[in-house]
């Protein structure tokens, strides 16, 4: 037998080229498995993926496909017109391959933030209960909405929302226990649109914004670096987790890369750095998990972590999942694991105003005993910094 060598443009791995050539030598399967001293099925599959990537790409001579798209495009409809068993025209669509396109993007900032100053240590200021740990949520902050008295209760731009988050999560900070670890949990849409256009990634709707997106970055940049200085001078060791969200999928990869970058050589500081909108963290018998909840039902979160995360799911007994996007609270306990929904501190933009969904505008941080699970909250709202 003998593949199509044109195929080699399309491998992502050395693998895949490798058993191509080999394949072509050896003249089939079998024979190119006793050659390389590998199993031929697994030879038979990688030129499989091989192919399926190809075809997605629209390259399938055995099909008449051989116009291909760019690699972070994928086909996605193709009409072909036959006339006496010989095409005559084609139609081809395509449309962007986001989850390549994420992972260049990511490539991209990873590379960028190499040039990037490394943040000076803080200082620890006070002692720390060792069997404590402080779960900080902040979720669909929106920054960068534009929402009037009328439509949302309160003026909100981004110098009303920079200033308002850090000064609710300073109150949330002093007021929590002065435990060992803080965990920053930034559970997606902390910016409200996710590039130049004004629009949400995937279903490309119309968003109000107060400002342009360089404003957007640089203020959550700026907002994020100052909480979290705030957490050193309280914590011994601080997480943080910059979670996918509807509204920023590229703007979770470039915050969470960064700041990757700009603690890089503080051992007190740790950034998940999953690229999956799926997170949890070990803390003695606490799972504490984290998703958006834009892509997943909160009744398959459980199931959903608990094969994502066996080995530590086993450990633990007391396992809880912070989720935002509905921008209201609410608890529930599913299949062994707490499923707990998120309120935001921002107020409600001209979409939800005009549908009538009401909801809290607050911001509540757990403390975990290492045994004993859940053990303190604190709760802050915009309110409170006016009666300060």
């Amino acid at each position: 037998m003998i593949l199509d060598p044109r195929l080699e443009s399309f491998a992502d791995t050395e693998r895949q080229k490798l058993f191509l050539h080999t394949v072509n030598e050896a003249g089939g399967y079998r024979p190119a498995g006793k050659k390389l001293g590998v199993h031929h099925e697994r030879i038979r599959a990688a030129i499989k993926s091989l192919i399926n990537r190809a075809a997605l790409q629209g390259f399938s001579p055995q099909h008449s496909m051989t116009k291909s798209v760019p690699d972070i495009y994928t086909i996605k409809r193709r009409s072909q017109n036959f006339v006496k068993g010989d095409l005559a025209q084609e139609w081809v669509i395509s449309s962007p391959d986001l989850e390549l396109k994420k992972r260049m993007i990511e490539a991209g900032f990873d590379a960028a933030a190499q040039e990037l100053p490394r943040y000076p240590e803080v200082n620890l200021n006070t002692p720390t209960d060792d069997n404590l740990c402080n779960f900080y949520p902040m979720t669909d902050c929106h920054l960068g909405m534009l929402v009037n008295t009328e439509l949302g209760g309160q003026e909100w731009n981004l110098e009303v929302a920079e200033e308002m988050l850090y000064r609710c999560f300073e109150q949330m900070i002093i007021r929590s226990p002065n435990a060992s670890v803080g965990i920053l949990g930034q559970m997606g849409d902390f910016i409200h649109s996710d590039g130049l256009k004004a629009l949400t990634p995937r279903s490309g709707h119309l968003l109000d914004t107060a400002c342009v997106y360089e404003d957007m970055a640089r203020a959550a940049v700026r907002v994020l670096r100052r909480i979290v200085s705030l957490m050193l001078e309280k914590h011994d060791s601080v997480h943080l987790i910059m979670a996918e969200g509807n509204h920023d999928e590229s703007g979770s990869i470039w915050l969470r890369v960064i700041f990757a970058a700009l603690f890089e050589n503080n051992n007190r500081v740790t950034v998940e750095g999953s690229s999956v909108p799926y997170y949890a963290y070990e803390f003695g018998e606490n799972m504490i998990c984290v998703h958006h909840g834009h892509l997943k039902r909160k009744e398959a979160l459980p199931g959903l972590f608990a094969n994502r995360f066996h080995q530590m799911w086993g450990r633990t007994t007391k396992r809880v999942v912070h989720v935002g996007h509905q921008h209201h609270e609410h608890t529930q306990e599913i299949d062994g694991m707490l499923v707990a929904q998120h309120p935001t501190l921002a107020p409600n933009d001209p979409h939800s105003t005009r549908h009538g969904y009401m909801s809290l505008h607050q911001a509540t941080s757990i403390t975990y005993h290492r045994k004993f699970g859940k053990v303190f909250t604190t709760t802050v709202c915009p309110e409170m910094l006016l009666a300060a």
